[in-house]
């Protein structure tokens, strides 16, 4: 929803529909601590598709030829983000980077990318 709003440059509904998903994303991490079976024995890992232009006059589009919306974040919170520290050889990550991410929160080895 925040990049159907963003692409209508609609920034206080951008911002609105970014609150919302933060808010979901609380209240999932919220249940999963709350639930025998999930509590301290989760972890998320959240990221996005693409990030958005990184100048003023650009923050709606993304695509190849909007210098920053290549960009994007990856975060994680749980008891599992410790071991990405330590199975990754880089401070810069990269989205096809998501399964080796993945495989070393589940246990499992890491594979050539």
């Amino acid at each position: 929803e925040a990049d159907v709003v963003a692409h209508k440059k609609r920034y206080d509904l951008y911002l609105h529909k970014a609150h919302h998903a933060d808010m979901m994303m609380a209240e999932l991490w919220n249940f999963v601590q709350t639930t025998k079976g999930y509590t301290d024995n989760t972890t998320f890992l959240i990221t996005t598709d693409h990030g958005r232009g990184n100048k003023k006059g650009s923050w709606h589009k993304h695509g190849m030829f909007v210098n920053g919306s290549s960009e994007t974040w990856i975060a994680t919170i749980g008891p599992g983000s410790g071991v990405l520290k330590s199975g990754l050889t880089s401070t810069r990550l990269y989205n096809k980077q998501l399964a080796n991410m993945i495989a070393i929160l589940a246990g499992e080895a890491a594979f050539a990318t």
